[in-house]
């Protein structure tokens, strides 16, 4: 009866722990705690995911590497990472739309959001990705995949989608980074066009005070401008 108590114990509580687990990890996704800084991270992760299903993909057609059981333990493993990546977007897309308020299904709508157009680009290149390796995955041998190229079969179609959506999402980094740019230098010149010419001489007094080392004169200047 001792030894059975404890174990009984033991299990309950790692189911709590497990529930406890799962209901975090749900909730941080269902919840949308998505920001600007997690999306971006999140697309880059994306990009360096496919340029590595693309490598290993190649690696196999071409006989680059060794297998030596099919289907190979890299396309499993790759499917595993796949799978979770396209449910992560499905939960950042919802974010999208449900708290950003971006009709992600309008294309000048994600070129004038295109943070937004690079994650729906990215979405579509990772399940692309993941059908591709699911159908390299199914053929008899590795040989397969390599007849199915050279006779553009469906392989080589979803291969070259996969690759077409990631030129897409390059193509809207790009237009995020001008629009980045362009807001920086538009902050840039709001603030300039709202200073006084006697702040613009405070700011440059302070800097040549201490220049010539008398820095409470300096440190004067700046409680002025906090407290004008």
């Amino acid at each position: 009866m001792l030894n059975i108590i404890p174990g009984k114990y033991a299990c309950s509580v790692v189911l709590v722990l497990y529930l406890s687990l799962t209901s975090v990890f749900v909730s941080a996704h269902t919840e949308g705690a998505w920001n600007d800084f997690m999306i971006d991270n999140k697309n880059d992760t994306a990009g360096d995911m496919l340029a590595y299903v693309r490598k290993q993909i190649a690696d196999i057609a071409l006989g680059r590497k060794q297998v030596r059981s099919w289907p190979d333990p890299v396309l499993v493993q790759l499917r595993r990472d796949l799978m979770i990546l396209v449910e992560e977007y499905e939960y950042m897309l919802n974010h999208l739309q449900e708290a950003d308020g971006i009709h992600i299904q309008i294309k000048s709508t994600l070129l004038e959001n295109p943070r937004a157009g690079r994650s729906v680009a990215a979405s579509y290149a990772v399940e692309l990705a993941l059908e591709l390796v699911e159908h390299i995955a199914s053929q008899e041998d590795q040989y397969a995949f390599k007849r199915e190229l050279n006779q553009d079969g469906k392989g080589a179609y979803i291969f070259d989608l996969m690759d077409s959506y990631t030129d897409s999402m390059a193509a809207y980094k790009s237009l995020q980074q001008q629009s980045m740019a362009n807001l920086e230098k538009q902050f840039i010149i709001d603030a300039l066009s709202n200073r006084t010419v006697w702040q613009d001489i405070k700011f440059h007094l302070g800097r040549f005070f201490r220049w010539i080392g008398q820095n409470e004169l300096a440190n004067s200047l700046q409680l002025m401008e906090v407290n004008p």
